[in-house]
């Protein structure tokens, strides 16, 4: 989807960041809020071997989390982000899983998910405040249609 400079997709795109940026912030606090729980309590209690399925489910979900970012963020570029590529090696089941949690590109889609949530908050914050700041030159009148004095 290719957007010239005229005001309306110019509008659109905006709108779609801005969406973008917002919605960052929910998918962000949900993802941090999970995988520090569940990464917590899985390492806990992993000297019983409760832990490695939480673990191993940790795992999996931040894979999936990560593709779904990649396409939410498919939306707003207009162009599609390509998965790593994975280390497809034959063998059993331990074989693969030995390749899942060796895998660099796994942890740094776990980095990333984990700092969704904090960068997420604070472009929110910023995002929030600007528009509000904007909005608020135009509705900070008294009852009787005065401008309210406003630090600068």
């Amino acid at each position: 989807m290719a957007y010239g400079w005229t005001p309306m997709n110019l509008a659109r795109r905006t709108f779609a960041d801005l969406i973008y940026v917002t919605s960052g912030f929910l998918v962000g606090i949900f993802w941090f809020t999970v995988l520090v729980t569940v990464i917590a309590v899985g390492v806990g209690t992993a000297v019983v071997f409760v832990g490695l399925p939480l673990l191993a489910f940790a795992l999996l979900s931040w894979r999936w989390g990560a593709n779904t970012e990649r396409q939410r963020a498919a939306l707003v570029l207009g162009a599609s982000i390509p998965r790593p590529p994975r280390r497809v090696r034959s063998g059993g089941f331990a074989a693969r899983w030995r390749d899942r949690v060796t895998d660099r590109a796994a942890f740094k889609e776990l980095g990333y998910l984990l700092l969704l949530g904090p960068v997420g908050t604070v472009s929110t914050v910023i995002v929030v405040g600007c528009i509000g700041r904007a909005g608020g030159t135009r509705v900070c009148r008294d009852g009787a249609g005065e401008v309210i004095p406003r630090w600068p």
